[in-house]
Protein backbone atom coordinates (compact mmCIF):
# COMPACT_ATOMS: atom_id res chain seq x y z
CA UNK A 1 0.00 0.00 0.00
CA UNK A 2 1.15 3.59 -0.59
CA UNK A 3 0.21 6.53 2.11
CA UNK A 4 -2.76 3.98 3.22
CA UNK A 5 -4.34 3.63 0.10
CA UNK A 6 -5.66 0.80 -0.84
CA UNK A 7 -3.89 -0.55 -4.05
CA UNK A 8 -6.49 -1.51 -6.82
CA UNK A 9 -5.42 -3.22 -9.70
CA UNK A 10 -6.99 -3.20 -13.18
CA UNK A 11 -8.59 -6.54 -14.71
CA UNK A 12 -10.07 -6.09 -17.83
CA UNK A 13 -10.63 -9.30 -20.37
CA UNK A 14 -8.95 -9.11 -23.80
CA UNK A 15 -10.09 -12.63 -25.15
CA UNK A 16 -8.02 -15.98 -25.89
CA UNK A 17 -5.61 -14.33 -28.30
CA UNK A 18 -3.55 -11.58 -26.25
CA UNK A 19 -0.82 -11.45 -28.62
CA UNK A 20 -0.01 -8.42 -29.91
CA UNK A 21 3.02 -6.08 -30.80
CA UNK A 22 2.91 -3.94 -28.11
CA UNK A 23 3.92 -3.37 -23.99
CA UNK A 24 2.29 -1.43 -21.39
CA UNK A 25 3.56 1.90 -20.28
CA UNK A 26 2.87 0.60 -16.73
CA UNK A 27 6.19 -2.12 -16.18
CA UNK A 28 4.05 -3.41 -13.39
CA UNK A 29 1.06 -4.36 -15.54
CA UNK A 30 1.04 -8.63 -16.46
CA UNK A 31 -0.60 -10.87 -18.67
CA UNK A 32 -2.07 -13.80 -16.62
CA UNK A 33 -2.96 -16.44 -18.42
CA UNK A 34 -4.84 -16.50 -22.07
CA UNK A 35 -7.39 -13.53 -20.75
CA UNK A 36 -6.49 -11.29 -17.85
CA UNK A 37 -4.48 -8.11 -18.34
CA UNK A 38 -3.53 -6.44 -14.87
CA UNK A 39 -2.61 -2.98 -15.00
CA UNK A 40 -1.88 -0.47 -11.80
CA UNK A 41 -4.22 2.14 -11.65
CA UNK A 42 -7.70 3.38 -13.28
CA UNK A 43 -6.35 5.81 -16.11
CA UNK A 44 -4.50 2.25 -17.61
CA UNK A 45 -8.22 0.28 -18.22
CA UNK A 46 -8.59 -0.29 -22.06
CA UNK A 47 -6.13 -1.67 -24.09
CA UNK A 48 -7.14 -3.79 -27.12
CA UNK A 49 -10.43 -3.05 -29.39
CA UNK A 50 -11.40 -6.66 -28.55
CA UNK A 51 -11.91 -6.21 -24.97
CA UNK A 52 -15.34 -6.68 -23.83
CA UNK A 53 -15.46 -5.87 -20.27
CA UNK A 54 -12.83 -4.43 -18.14
CA UNK A 55 -13.67 -4.39 -13.97
CA UNK A 56 -11.78 -3.20 -10.90
CA UNK A 57 -10.43 -5.76 -8.79
CA UNK A 58 -9.52 -4.83 -5.09
CA UNK A 59 -6.73 -7.55 -4.71
CA UNK A 60 -3.69 -7.02 -5.48
CA UNK A 61 -1.92 -9.09 -7.77
CA UNK A 62 1.97 -8.88 -8.84
CA UNK A 63 3.38 -8.84 -12.23
CA UNK A 64 5.07 -11.90 -13.44
CA UNK A 65 4.84 -11.38 -17.39
CA UNK A 66 5.00 -8.79 -20.02
CA UNK A 67 1.24 -7.74 -21.21
CA UNK A 68 0.53 -7.12 -24.35
CA UNK A 69 -1.99 -4.64 -24.45
CA UNK A 70 -1.69 -1.28 -25.78
CA UNK A 71 -2.24 0.75 -23.05
CA UNK A 72 -4.09 3.72 -25.02
CA UNK A 73 -7.56 4.07 -22.68
CA UNK A 74 -10.41 4.43 -24.99
CA UNK A 75 -13.45 2.46 -24.90
CA UNK A 76 -15.23 0.07 -27.32
CA UNK A 77 -18.76 1.78 -27.63
CA UNK A 78 -20.80 -1.21 -26.78
CA UNK A 79 -18.96 -1.07 -23.06
CA UNK A 80 -18.50 -3.64 -20.84
CA UNK A 81 -19.01 -3.93 -16.75
CA UNK A 82 -17.55 -1.86 -14.25
CA UNK A 83 -17.17 -2.83 -10.44
CA UNK A 84 -15.98 -1.09 -7.72
CA UNK A 85 -16.35 -0.78 -3.60
CA UNK A 86 -13.86 2.32 -3.14
CA UNK A 87 -14.10 6.11 -3.65
CA UNK A 88 -12.30 8.02 -6.37
CA UNK A 89 -11.16 11.67 -6.47
CA UNK A 90 -8.53 14.05 -7.72
CA UNK A 91 -6.52 15.80 -5.18
CA UNK A 92 -5.67 19.29 -5.77
CA UNK A 93 -2.13 19.24 -4.93
CA UNK A 94 -1.81 17.34 -8.09
CA UNK A 95 -3.66 20.12 -10.26
CA UNK A 96 -1.24 21.77 -13.39
CA UNK A 97 -1.08 22.09 -17.09
CA UNK A 98 -0.80 18.41 -18.29
CA UNK A 99 -3.34 16.75 -20.02
CA UNK A 100 -5.99 14.68 -18.34
CA UNK A 101 -5.91 11.50 -17.18
CA UNK A 102 -8.97 9.97 -16.51
CA UNK A 103 -10.97 6.01 -16.37
CA UNK A 104 -12.51 3.80 -18.67
CA UNK A 105 -15.77 5.44 -19.60
CA UNK A 106 -14.63 8.71 -19.19
CA UNK A 107 -17.80 10.29 -18.78
CA UNK A 108 -18.20 14.41 -18.31
CA UNK A 109 -18.96 15.98 -15.17
CA UNK A 110 -20.05 19.45 -16.85
CA UNK A 111 -19.07 21.67 -14.11
CA UNK A 112 -19.82 21.87 -10.28
CA UNK A 113 -19.43 18.72 -8.48
CA UNK A 114 -19.22 15.24 -9.52
CA UNK A 115 -19.39 13.03 -7.02
CA UNK A 116 -18.97 8.76 -7.34
CA UNK A 117 -17.27 5.74 -6.10
CA UNK A 118 -16.59 4.21 -9.68
CA UNK A 119 -14.25 4.75 -12.12
CA UNK A 120 -16.64 6.47 -14.47
CA UNK A 121 -16.52 9.06 -12.95
CA UNK A 122 -12.69 10.52 -12.57
CA UNK A 123 -13.15 11.96 -16.03
CA UNK A 124 -13.90 14.97 -14.07
CA UNK A 125 -10.47 16.89 -14.06
CA UNK A 126 -8.54 18.56 -16.78
CA UNK A 127 -5.01 18.84 -15.83
CA UNK A 128 -5.22 16.66 -13.00
CA UNK A 129 -1.40 14.84 -12.87
CA UNK A 130 -2.25 12.18 -10.49
CA UNK A 131 -5.84 10.42 -9.80
CA UNK A 132 -6.02 8.49 -6.57
CA UNK A 133 -7.95 5.71 -5.34
CA UNK A 134 -9.35 6.33 -1.75
CA UNK A 135 -11.61 3.75 0.31
CA UNK A 136 -14.12 6.82 1.53
CA UNK A 137 -16.08 8.99 -1.91
CA UNK A 138 -14.89 12.39 -2.33
CA UNK A 139 -16.15 15.06 -4.07
CA UNK A 140 -14.04 16.66 -7.16
CA UNK A 141 -14.88 20.14 -8.07
CA UNK A 142 -14.46 21.26 -11.55
CA UNK A 143 -14.97 24.61 -13.92
CA UNK A 144 -17.04 24.35 -17.10
CA UNK A 145 -13.32 24.70 -18.76
CA UNK A 146 -12.11 22.23 -16.91
CA UNK A 147 -15.50 19.39 -17.75
CA UNK A 148 -14.96 20.20 -21.51
CA UNK A 149 -11.35 19.68 -21.52
CA UNK A 150 -12.19 16.37 -20.07
CA UNK A 151 -14.70 15.49 -23.02
CA UNK A 152 -14.69 11.75 -24.80
CA UNK A 153 -15.12 11.49 -28.26
CA UNK A 154 -16.18 9.28 -30.84
CA UNK A 155 -13.72 7.76 -33.41
CA UNK A 156 -13.18 5.21 -35.80
CA UNK A 157 -9.99 3.19 -34.44
CA UNK A 158 -7.73 0.62 -35.61
CA UNK A 159 -6.08 -0.99 -32.75
CA UNK A 160 -3.29 -3.22 -33.97
CA UNK A 161 -1.83 -4.79 -37.27
CA UNK A 162 -3.56 -8.26 -36.84
CA UNK A 163 -6.25 -7.29 -34.53
CA UNK A 164 -9.99 -6.85 -35.72
CA UNK A 165 -10.32 -4.00 -38.17
CA UNK A 166 -11.57 -0.63 -37.53
CA UNK A 167 -14.43 -0.14 -35.01
CA UNK A 168 -16.16 2.79 -33.77
CA UNK A 169 -14.98 3.71 -29.89
CA UNK A 170 -14.61 6.36 -27.69
CA UNK A 171 -11.28 8.19 -26.66
CA UNK A 172 -10.66 10.80 -25.09
CA UNK A 173 -8.68 14.45 -25.90
CA UNK A 174 -5.66 13.45 -23.72
CA UNK A 175 -5.37 10.59 -25.85
CA UNK A 176 -4.74 12.91 -29.32
CA UNK A 177 -1.66 13.35 -30.71
CA UNK A 178 0.64 16.38 -29.35
CA UNK A 179 -0.24 18.64 -32.30
CA UNK A 180 -0.60 22.85 -32.10
CA UNK A 181 -4.07 23.20 -33.46
CA UNK A 182 -7.24 20.99 -32.62
CA UNK A 183 -10.26 20.67 -34.99
CA UNK A 184 -13.43 20.19 -33.85
CA UNK A 185 -14.70 18.02 -37.28
CA UNK A 186 -18.19 17.92 -38.56
CA UNK A 187 -17.72 15.89 -42.09
CA UNK A 188 -15.60 13.47 -43.21
CA UNK A 189 -16.25 11.17 -46.47
CA UNK A 190 -15.30 7.83 -47.42
CA UNK A 191 -12.29 7.11 -50.14
CA UNK A 192 -10.92 3.72 -51.15
CA UNK A 193 -7.84 3.89 -49.15
CA UNK A 194 -9.86 4.54 -45.98
CA UNK A 195 -11.71 0.97 -46.97
CA UNK A 196 -8.49 -0.25 -47.30
CA UNK A 197 -7.59 1.03 -44.02
CA UNK A 198 -11.04 0.07 -41.96
CA UNK A 199 -10.70 -3.40 -43.17
CA UNK A 200 -7.16 -3.97 -42.58
CA UNK A 201 -6.56 -5.05 -45.90
CA UNK A 202 -3.83 -3.50 -47.97
CA UNK A 203 -1.47 -3.01 -45.53
CA UNK A 204 -1.89 0.89 -45.73
CA UNK A 205 -1.57 1.75 -42.08
CA UNK A 206 1.98 2.33 -41.34
CA UNK A 207 1.62 3.46 -37.39
CA UNK A 208 -0.58 1.98 -34.55
CA UNK A 209 -3.08 2.55 -32.98
CA UNK A 210 -4.68 4.53 -35.56
CA UNK A 211 -7.94 6.93 -35.93
CA UNK A 212 -8.77 6.50 -39.91
CA UNK A 213 -9.86 8.77 -42.09
CA UNK A 214 -7.91 10.87 -44.65
CA UNK A 215 -10.20 13.76 -44.75
CA UNK A 216 -11.56 16.24 -42.43
CA UNK A 217 -13.66 19.30 -42.48
CA UNK A 218 -14.40 21.48 -39.38
CA UNK A 219 -13.53 24.41 -36.50
CA UNK A 220 -10.80 25.12 -35.40
CA UNK A 221 -11.24 25.00 -31.51
CA UNK A 222 -7.42 25.23 -29.78
CA UNK A 223 -4.40 26.74 -32.05
CA UNK A 224 -1.10 27.17 -30.21
CA UNK A 225 -0.26 28.64 -33.63
CA UNK A 226 -0.81 32.01 -34.89
CA UNK A 227 -1.32 30.84 -38.50
CA UNK A 228 -4.98 29.68 -37.18
CA UNK A 229 -7.44 30.87 -35.10
CA UNK A 230 -10.22 29.48 -32.65
CA UNK A 231 -13.55 29.64 -35.42
CA UNK A 232 -11.42 29.00 -38.73
CA UNK A 233 -13.22 26.94 -41.09
CA UNK A 234 -10.20 24.73 -42.50
CA UNK A 235 -10.12 21.61 -44.71
CA UNK A 236 -7.33 18.86 -43.57
CA UNK A 237 -6.28 16.23 -46.81
CA UNK A 238 -3.47 13.68 -46.91
CA UNK A 239 -0.55 14.94 -44.78
CA UNK A 240 -0.81 10.60 -43.83
CA UNK A 241 -3.96 11.06 -42.03
CA UNK A 242 -5.45 7.87 -41.11
CA UNK A 243 -2.65 5.51 -42.31
CA UNK A 244 0.50 7.62 -40.15
CA UNK A 245 -1.17 10.38 -38.43
CA UNK A 246 -4.53 10.03 -36.59
CA UNK A 247 -7.40 10.99 -38.92
CA UNK A 248 -10.72 12.40 -39.86
CA UNK A 249 -13.14 9.51 -39.10
CA UNK A 250 -13.50 11.51 -35.43
CA UNK A 251 -14.91 14.12 -33.49
CA UNK A 252 -12.07 15.79 -33.05
CA UNK A 253 -8.64 15.90 -34.71
CA UNK A 254 -4.90 17.52 -34.06
CA UNK A 255 -2.56 18.52 -36.73
CA UNK A 256 -0.14 20.52 -37.93
CA UNK A 257 -0.44 24.38 -38.81
CA UNK A 258 0.56 23.90 -42.20
CA UNK A 259 -1.86 20.93 -43.06
CA UNK A 260 -4.83 22.61 -43.32
CA UNK A 261 -6.47 25.23 -45.92
CA UNK A 262 -9.09 27.58 -45.57
CA UNK A 263 -12.51 26.55 -46.81
CA UNK A 264 -13.43 28.97 -49.71
CA UNK A 265 -15.61 31.55 -48.68
CA UNK A 266 -19.72 30.61 -49.21
CA UNK A 267 -18.77 27.05 -49.08
CA UNK A 268 -19.21 25.20 -46.06
CA UNK A 269 -17.90 21.60 -44.10
CA UNK A 270 -20.43 19.64 -46.15
CA UNK A 271 -19.50 21.02 -49.18
CA UNK A 272 -15.65 20.78 -48.64
CA UNK A 273 -15.85 17.11 -47.97
CA UNK A 274 -18.45 16.29 -50.27
CA UNK A 275 -15.16 16.81 -52.40
CA UNK A 276 -12.42 15.89 -50.05
CA UNK A 277 -9.28 13.95 -51.72
CA UNK A 278 -11.37 13.13 -54.91
CA UNK A 279 -11.94 16.82 -55.69
CA UNK A 280 -8.67 17.81 -54.86
CA UNK A 281 -7.39 14.55 -57.12
CA UNK A 282 -9.58 15.47 -59.69
CA UNK A 283 -8.39 19.22 -59.66
CA UNK A 284 -4.72 18.85 -59.54
CA UNK A 285 -5.52 16.35 -62.93
CA UNK A 286 -7.36 18.71 -64.66
CA UNK A 287 -4.65 21.67 -63.62
CA UNK A 288 -1.49 19.16 -65.18
CA UNK A 289 -3.87 18.78 -68.26
CA UNK A 290 -4.36 22.41 -68.73
CA UNK A 291 -0.39 22.90 -67.97
CA UNK A 292 -0.10 20.24 -71.06
CA UNK A 293 -1.80 22.68 -73.08
CA UNK A 294 -5.45 20.96 -72.75
CA UNK A 295 -8.08 23.33 -73.30
CA UNK A 296 -11.64 23.12 -74.87
CA UNK A 297 -10.04 25.06 -78.03
CA UNK A 298 -7.31 22.44 -78.69
CA UNK A 299 -8.88 19.47 -78.00
CA UNK A 300 -9.73 19.03 -81.71
CA UNK A 301 -13.33 18.16 -80.87
CA UNK A 302 -11.84 14.70 -79.55
CA UNK A 303 -13.49 13.70 -75.74
CA UNK A 304 -11.17 13.59 -72.62
CA UNK A 305 -11.19 9.88 -71.06
CA UNK A 306 -12.19 8.86 -67.59
CA UNK A 307 -11.73 6.00 -66.40
CA UNK A 308 -13.00 4.40 -63.01
CA UNK A 309 -16.17 7.12 -63.97
CA UNK A 310 -18.59 5.40 -61.05
CA UNK A 311 -16.12 6.50 -58.26
CA UNK A 312 -15.58 9.44 -56.17
CA UNK A 313 -12.39 10.71 -58.32
CA UNK A 314 -13.55 9.48 -61.65
CA UNK A 315 -17.43 10.89 -60.95
CA UNK A 316 -15.61 14.37 -60.00
CA UNK A 317 -13.45 14.54 -63.17
CA UNK A 318 -16.38 13.82 -65.26
CA UNK A 319 -18.28 16.76 -63.95
CA UNK A 320 -15.43 19.35 -63.59
CA UNK A 321 -14.12 18.74 -67.30
CA UNK A 322 -17.72 18.97 -68.52
CA UNK A 323 -18.44 22.61 -66.86
CA UNK A 324 -15.09 23.73 -68.53
CA UNK A 325 -16.42 23.31 -71.56
CA UNK A 326 -14.53 19.74 -72.61
CA UNK A 327 -16.34 16.42 -74.36
CA UNK A 328 -16.13 13.72 -71.58
CA UNK A 329 -16.14 9.95 -72.47
CA UNK A 330 -16.54 8.20 -69.31
CA UNK A 331 -15.90 4.42 -68.72
CA UNK A 332 -17.20 2.47 -65.74
CA UNK A 333 -17.52 -1.21 -65.04
CA UNK A 334 -21.29 -1.05 -63.68
CA UNK A 335 -23.72 -0.31 -67.01
CA UNK A 336 -26.61 0.07 -64.36
CA UNK A 337 -24.26 4.02 -63.79
CA UNK A 338 -24.83 5.09 -67.16
CA UNK A 339 -27.80 7.43 -66.88
CA UNK A 340 -26.12 8.82 -63.55
CA UNK A 341 -22.89 9.68 -65.55
CA UNK A 342 -24.45 11.28 -68.74
CA UNK A 343 -26.28 13.22 -66.00
CA UNK A 344 -22.94 14.38 -64.98
CA UNK A 345 -22.05 15.17 -68.43
CA UNK A 346 -20.47 12.55 -70.03
CA UNK A 347 -21.42 12.66 -73.99
CA UNK A 348 -20.06 8.85 -74.22
CA UNK A 349 -20.06 6.16 -71.95
CA UNK A 350 -17.64 3.07 -72.33
CA UNK A 351 -17.83 -0.57 -70.89
CA UNK A 352 -14.37 -1.12 -68.95
CA UNK A 353 -13.86 -4.03 -71.47
CA UNK A 354 -13.58 -1.51 -74.03
CA UNK A 355 -10.31 -0.68 -72.35
CA UNK A 356 -8.80 -3.64 -70.35
CA UNK A 357 -9.62 -6.34 -72.52
CA UNK A 358 -9.13 -4.11 -75.94
CA UNK A 359 -6.30 -5.74 -77.85
CA UNK A 360 -2.81 -4.83 -77.29
CA UNK A 361 -1.49 -2.71 -80.03
CA UNK A 362 1.73 -0.46 -79.55
CA UNK A 363 -0.42 2.12 -81.19
CA UNK A 364 -4.05 2.12 -81.82
CA UNK A 365 -6.47 5.00 -83.64
CA UNK A 366 -6.14 8.43 -81.99
CA UNK A 367 -9.57 8.92 -80.16
CA UNK A 368 -9.15 10.44 -77.20
CA UNK A 369 -7.84 14.55 -76.68
CA UNK A 370 -6.34 13.66 -73.05
CA UNK A 371 -7.08 11.22 -69.80
CA UNK A 372 -7.76 11.18 -66.56
CA UNK A 373 -7.08 7.86 -65.39
CA UNK A 374 -8.22 6.13 -61.53
CA UNK A 375 -7.58 2.38 -62.86
CA UNK A 376 -3.87 1.83 -63.96
CA UNK A 377 -2.96 -1.97 -64.88
CA UNK A 378 -4.25 -2.53 -68.99
CA UNK A 379 -6.57 -0.28 -68.87
CA UNK A 380 -4.06 3.01 -68.66
CA UNK A 381 -1.82 0.55 -71.28
CA UNK A 382 -4.88 0.83 -73.62
CA UNK A 383 -5.48 4.56 -72.88
CA UNK A 384 -2.11 5.73 -73.75
CA UNK A 385 -2.23 3.68 -77.05
CA UNK A 386 -5.64 5.99 -77.94
CA UNK A 387 -4.38 9.28 -76.95
CA UNK A 388 -3.83 12.20 -79.79
CA UNK A 389 -0.25 13.54 -81.02
CA UNK A 390 0.79 15.11 -77.73
CA UNK A 391 -1.66 14.37 -75.29
CA UNK A 392 -1.47 14.08 -71.76
CA UNK A 393 -2.68 11.27 -69.31
CA UNK A 394 -2.81 12.33 -65.84
CA UNK A 395 -2.57 9.18 -63.69
CA UNK A 396 -3.66 9.45 -60.12
CA UNK A 397 -5.26 5.43 -59.06
CA UNK A 398 -4.61 2.00 -59.54
CA UNK A 399 -8.37 0.49 -58.67
CA UNK A 400 -7.42 -2.01 -61.36
CA UNK A 401 -3.70 -2.73 -61.31
CA UNK A 402 -0.28 -1.45 -59.91
CA UNK A 403 1.35 -2.90 -62.87
CA UNK A 404 1.63 -1.53 -66.14
CA UNK A 405 2.32 -3.35 -69.13
CA UNK A 406 2.79 -0.91 -72.68
CA UNK A 407 5.95 0.49 -74.90
CA UNK A 408 7.53 3.60 -75.28
CA UNK A 409 5.62 4.05 -78.71
CA UNK A 410 2.93 6.78 -77.37
CA UNK A 411 5.72 8.73 -75.19
CA UNK A 412 8.34 8.74 -78.70
CA UNK A 413 6.15 8.61 -81.83
CA UNK A 414 3.15 10.95 -80.54
CA UNK A 415 5.04 12.67 -77.34
CA UNK A 416 2.34 11.50 -75.45
CA UNK A 417 2.85 12.50 -71.33
CA UNK A 418 2.53 10.46 -68.53
CA UNK A 419 1.92 12.87 -65.49
CA UNK A 420 1.90 11.47 -61.99
CA UNK A 421 -1.12 13.16 -59.37
CA UNK A 422 0.06 12.82 -55.56
CA UNK A 423 -2.33 14.51 -53.47
CA UNK A 424 -1.05 13.81 -50.56
CA UNK A 425 1.64 15.95 -49.91
CA UNK A 426 0.68 18.23 -52.43
CA UNK A 427 2.82 22.12 -51.80
CA UNK A 428 0.52 24.29 -49.69
CA UNK A 429 -0.40 26.87 -52.56
CA UNK A 430 -1.08 24.90 -55.15
CA UNK A 431 -3.49 23.27 -52.70
CA UNK A 432 -5.31 26.77 -51.82
CA UNK A 433 -5.29 26.95 -55.66
CA UNK A 434 -7.03 23.76 -56.56
CA UNK A 435 -9.85 24.27 -53.79
CA UNK A 436 -10.54 27.88 -55.02
CA UNK A 437 -10.80 26.95 -58.77
CA UNK A 438 -13.33 24.02 -56.77
CA UNK A 439 -15.62 26.66 -55.38
CA UNK A 440 -15.88 28.35 -58.49
CA UNK A 441 -15.69 25.68 -61.38
CA UNK A 442 -18.17 23.23 -60.34
CA UNK A 443 -21.87 23.76 -60.03
CA UNK A 444 -23.09 22.73 -56.09
CA UNK A 445 -25.94 21.59 -57.83
CA UNK A 446 -24.06 18.68 -59.89
CA UNK A 447 -22.19 18.23 -56.98
CA UNK A 448 -25.39 16.95 -54.75
CA UNK A 449 -26.11 14.64 -57.76
CA UNK A 450 -23.23 12.82 -56.67
CA UNK A 451 -23.28 12.78 -52.93
CA UNK A 452 -24.57 10.63 -49.95
CA UNK A 453 -24.40 11.55 -46.55
CA UNK A 454 -24.06 8.80 -44.05
CA UNK A 455 -23.68 8.77 -40.00
CA UNK A 456 -20.05 8.01 -38.70
CA UNK A 457 -20.95 4.61 -37.01
CA UNK A 458 -21.81 3.54 -40.51
CA UNK A 459 -18.18 3.82 -41.43
CA UNK A 460 -17.32 0.03 -41.00
CA UNK A 461 -19.80 -0.91 -43.74
CA UNK A 462 -19.36 1.41 -46.19
CA UNK A 463 -15.51 0.65 -46.11
CA UNK A 464 -16.70 -2.69 -47.24
CA UNK A 465 -18.65 -1.53 -49.61
CA UNK A 466 -16.48 0.87 -51.45
CA UNK A 467 -14.04 -1.76 -51.73
CA UNK A 468 -16.80 -4.32 -53.19
CA UNK A 469 -17.81 -1.58 -55.95
CA UNK A 470 -20.84 -0.90 -54.07
CA UNK A 471 -20.37 2.60 -53.79
CA UNK A 472 -20.87 5.53 -56.50
CA UNK A 473 -20.07 8.78 -56.52
CA UNK A 474 -19.14 10.84 -52.89
CA UNK A 475 -19.99 9.53 -49.60
CA UNK A 476 -19.86 12.04 -47.13
CA UNK A 477 -19.44 11.07 -43.56
CA UNK A 478 -21.47 12.81 -41.09
CA UNK A 479 -18.61 12.78 -38.01
CA UNK A 480 -20.66 14.49 -35.44
CA UNK A 481 -23.79 12.65 -33.74
CA UNK A 482 -27.14 14.74 -34.17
Amino acid sequence: MRDGRRPYRVLCDVGADARGPFRPADPKGALVGPARHFGDAPRELASRADEPNCHLAAAPRRASQGCAGRQIGYEEIRGGTHESDGGLFADPEFFGQGSPRVAHDRRRCLGGTCRGDTPELIASVAGARELRLTDSVRDVKVSERDAAHAETFRAVFAAEPDGPSGRLVKLHRDDLPDEAVTVRVAYSSLNYKDGLAVTGRGRVVRRFPMVCGVDLAGEVEISADPSWRVGDRVICTGWGLGDEHWGGYSELARVRPAWPVPIPEDRDAKWAMSLGTAGLTSMLALMRLEHSGLSPETAANLPVLVTGASGGVGSLAVALLTERGYTVAAVTGRPENEGYLRRLGAQEVLARSDLADAPRKALGRERFSAGIDVVGGSTLASMLSQIREGGCVAACGLTGGAELETTVHPFILRGVMLAGIESVRAPLELRRQAWERLAVDLSPAILEEMIVVEPLERVPVLAEEILSGHTRGRVVIAVMAE
